[in-house]
């Protein structure tokens, strides 16, 4: 199948609007990995990480944070993806100019009205042929439907069949191990499709899938550095999953801790997902390519509803299982006020303001040691590829947003190490509670500093 042969120049889309940009840039079929190639990619061990190469510091003036906002570190972090190195570097740059495409298109229909993206809906307003609003259109599907048709007419059924598992944490498996994919499941395990060589290449390449997997990476490796901590092993320590889908990022990071440390045991995960299927496809996972032998215990609900969240933290104080280190990566980015209130609305539950701070101060004072999370940024590559493809409901906030948010939540900057991954295309945040004491722990640090000098006063009277 040659995906060159329409490329939908002559398209406008009513009235004064610019005409669509040519798509069909993507390289033949028969272009795609020789089939050396092929088997190269196969050679890679399941669910493989990048390698980093390097870290380098950013001074906050470039990101605009002000001083009362500062964390303790920022950095760049750069890597290979030995997914996309198996790649023809001409088919690579094919990829990034379609979705840099796409993006484009999706921005100017944003800019001249055509599509509306509504907060905490499940798509957008669109404009007829005579420039009105058509409201209340069906959508099956989140983002820009238009846009999303031209995406499945060039990418092929592959993946299409991908785009249907949006956006659930199969879509993330997908993408964190493409080089192995063969037939593509839902979440709930029903065929949706064959992975062909353009499917595997589009998501191979596309830059916010290099941006998934950068991150996937730099949680594992976060872990494994975490680790050192507690000299050398997780082996007793609970680790709190939070929306993350199959949790292949704590996974990871033991495996590798493992390799290093063959005497090392695997910890005891806690996985939280308002999706029954995600939970057990960290159990498959974790029987299959990750090979992990840790304790898994599952808990099946909604992280966004604040009083569920507020009563299981209280469970794990009141019976001693506080999580040691705890992880929301891929899922803070979706806690937002509008969402909530389009969800809730209807059925009379009051959205607290603010959901993002309240999530992360009950993480932060659950968790003993450390909690992550992560965060996409609004000016990395070419994010309205996000609405192209109808990924659903993320959020996208820079880093002085989100540091505010941790600051507002309580939580010490001084604590704070800021990471952005994947060419820009997000931003993780570790929070070591190890590293500087809690506003709590100043307090009572400060108490007992007062009674001890209390003491003294009164024993040297008394002599």
């Amino acid at each position: 199948m040659s995906l060159t042969a329409d490329r939908q120049t002559g398209h406008t889309l009513g009235g004064d609007i610019s005409p669509l940009l040519p798509f069909g840039v993507l390289p033949n079929e028969s272009t795609i990995l020789a089939e050396d190639q092929v088997d190269d990619v196969a050679g890679l061990e399941p669910f493989p990480l990048n390698t980093i190469t390097a870290e380098i510091p950013i001074d906050p003036d470039t990101l605009n944070i002000p001083e009362d906002l500062r964390p303790r570190s920022i950095v760049r972090v750069e890597m290979k993806d030995p997914q996309v190195e198996a790649l023809d570097p001409d088919d690579v740059a094919a990829v990034s100019e379609w979705v840099h495409s796409l993006s484009t298109y999706v921005r100017r229909r944003k800019d001249k009205g055509v599509y509306t993206r509504l907060p905490g809906s499940a798509g957008g307003t669109y404009l007829d042929a005579n420039g009105q609003h058509i409201n209340g259109r069906a959508k099956k599907y989140w983002g820009d439907q238009e846009t999303r048709e031209r995406v499945i007419a060039d990418i092929g059924p592959g993946a299409e069949a991908w785009l249907g598992t949006l956006p659930t944490g199969r879509a993330l498996e997908i993408v964190e191990d493409i080089s192995h994919v063969h037939e593509v499941q839902d979440d709930k395990g029903r065929h949706l499709g064959t992975m062909d060589e353009i499917g595997r290449l589009v998501i191979t390449a596309a830059p916010a899938a290099r941006g998934i997997r950068a991150r996937y990476t730099d949680e594992a490796y976060t872990f494994v550095n975490l680790a050192e901590g507690y000299g050398g092993t997780l082996e007793g320590k609970r680790i709190a999953s939070h929306g993350s889908g199959s949790a292949p990022g704590p996974m990871k990071g033991a495996q590798v801790i493992r390799r290093k440390n063959p005497d090392a045991r695997d910890p005891h995960l806690w996985h939280y997902d308002i999706n029954p299927r995600a939970i057990d496809a960290t159990r498959e996972l974790a029987r299959g390519d990750m090979a992990f032998e840790g304790p898994i215990t599952q808990r099946v609900m909604n992280l966004l509803n604040p009083l569920k969240m507020a009563v299981e933290g209280l469970k794990l104080r009141l019976t001693g299982k506080r999580p040691h280190i705890s992880e929301s990566e891929g899922f803070w980015e979706y806690i937002d006020r509008d969402l909530l209130q389009a969800i809730w609305s209807s059925k009379g539950v009051k959205v607290p303001e603010k959901p993002e701070v309240r999530f992360l101060k009950r993480v932060y004072r659950d968790a003993k040691d450390a909690i992550m999370f992560s965060q996409m940024l609004p000016d990395g590559p070419d994010p309205e590829f996000l609405d192209a493809i109808g990924w659903g409901h993320v959020v996208l906030r820079d880093v002085p947003t989100v540091l505010r948010a941790i600051k507002e939540a309580g939580i010490p900057l001084s604590q704070v190490d800021v990471r952005i991954v994947g060419d820009g295309f997000c931003a993780r945040y570790i929070v070591d509670k190890r590293s500087a004491p809690s506003r709590r722990e100043r307090v009572i640090q400060r108490v007992k500093r007062t009674l001890a000098l209390g003491s003294l006063a009164t024993a040297s009277q008394n002599t």
